[in-house]
């Protein structure tokens, strides 16, 4: 299910995309998923949920790859599964402060 997931959200920027003109517009957010649902023949909160863990999983494959160390434990390090097709731009890479 998740390889079908991720070309359906990816065609609808509005789930994803915090500069796209209705992203805060919760209906048309909640059309989005309904149509997601509709074509994988599945809950609306099952894609949602299996979408979210994908996002997470994605974000942790980008912090270890940004995190790595150099030398022989860099070459060692194997791309995630998803991670190729999850590089369209809809997370964008926060930094975060410290104090």
């Amino acid at each position: 299910m998740t390889d079908d997931l991720i070309e359906p959200v990816r065609q609808r920027k509005v789930i994803y995309d915090s500069k796209c003109k209705d992203y805060k517009d919760h209906f048309m957010r909640n059309a989005a998923w309904e149509e997601i649902a509709e074509i994988l023949e599945q809950p609306v909160n099952k894609c949602k949920d299996d979408w979210a863990k994908l996002r997470n999983a994605f974000a942790s494959a980008l912090k270890r790859r940004r995190n790595k160390k150099s030398g022989q434990a860099a070459a060692a390090l194997v791309p995630w599964k998803y991670e190729e097709s999850l590089s369209f731009p809809y997370m964008e890479c926060r930094s975060t402060k410290q104090m």
